[in-house]
């Protein structure tokens, strides 16, 4: 009885495995740009008085920086002026939105009637309590900043945009590789590359220095497909020498130069 538990376990588990969808990544390595170099897990741009950090490892691309002010002055940055641009079509990060703010705060009181009768004689009235809410609630607009000061010697993030959502399809790239054999890399330089990106940041040093604008071109020089399996592995996490038993998943390939797409297997093409 044992045996035909575990083998129409197995066979449940089989079955499983075959509906599953098929889950392959495809992953872009970057070229840097100039003055830009890898530093402790970020790409580094630095010049005379500030240091951008890029680390684009993540779905789809994290085209974020956090911009570090080296001088003993603020620096403001105009973002109507500054912009994310791919394949050579630029997006504005000041767009005049407004945003909102909530919050709120509650209490509740509770309140007794313990009376043993009512007002009408011999009628017997049993205990009552009532949960009384009591709440508070704001909210606070404010509208998006065209200049973002950056005091002396501090950073702040800069989160707008994802590098593409679209994987890149060749007659010489297998869209779902499956055997070593089709794993293959395609190679680009800048002029050939089908996808190139970046940051065009505008700032001053002080507020009525001249504006400095500083263009971070990134182009991706490799692009290979890979099933999920070969990809994402699972090990088990560890902290000053100690593993314990739960095991997350790490990414084969990861690197602050690199992003990935992750795409199911929905048709039989074979590019």
């Amino acid at each position: 009885m044992k045996a035909i538990i575990l083998n129409v376990s197995l066979i449940l588990l089989l079955i499983l495995n075959a509906c599953a969808p098929k889950i392959y990544y495809q992953l872009h390595e970057v070229a840097l740009p100039e003055k830009t170099t890898l530093i402790n897990g970020s790409c580094v741009y630095e010049d005379h008085n500030c240091q951008i950090f890029y680390n684009l490892w993540a779905e789809n691309g994290d085209i974020g920086f956090r911009f570090y002010n080296k001088t003993n002055e603020n620096i403001y940055l105009n973002m109507e002026e500054s912009f994310y641009i791919f394949n050579d079509m630029a997006s504005d990060y000041y767009k005049e939105r407004t945003y909102t703010s909530s919050s709120s705060t509650g209490s509740t009181l509770q309140q007794g009637i313990n009376t043993a009768y009512s007002i009408l004689p011999n009628q017997y009235s049993p205990s009552k309590s009532t949960a009384v809410m009591a709440s508070n609630s704001f909210s606070v607009s404010f509208n998006e900043e065209k200049v973002i000061c950056i005091p002396s010697r501090t950073s702040k993030s800069i989160r707008e945009y994802v590098i593409t959502h679209n994987i890149f399809r060749d007659c010489g790239l297998f869209l779902y590789p499956e055997s070593k054999t089709q794993y293959k890399t395609l190679s680009f330089n800048e002029n050939t590359s089908p996808i190139t990106f970046g940051n065009r940041i505008t700032y001053s040093v002080g507020k009525n220095g001249p504006l400095v604008v500083v263009n971070n071109h990134f182009f991706v020089k490799n692009i290979s497909n890979y099933p999920e399996r070969n990809f994402v592995s699972s090990k088990l996490e560890e902290f000053c020498d100690q593993k314990i038993s739960f095991s997350g998943k790490y990414y084969e390939f990861a690197g602050p130069d690199k992003f990935y797409i992750r795409y199911v297997k929905t048709d039989n093409w074979k590019h």
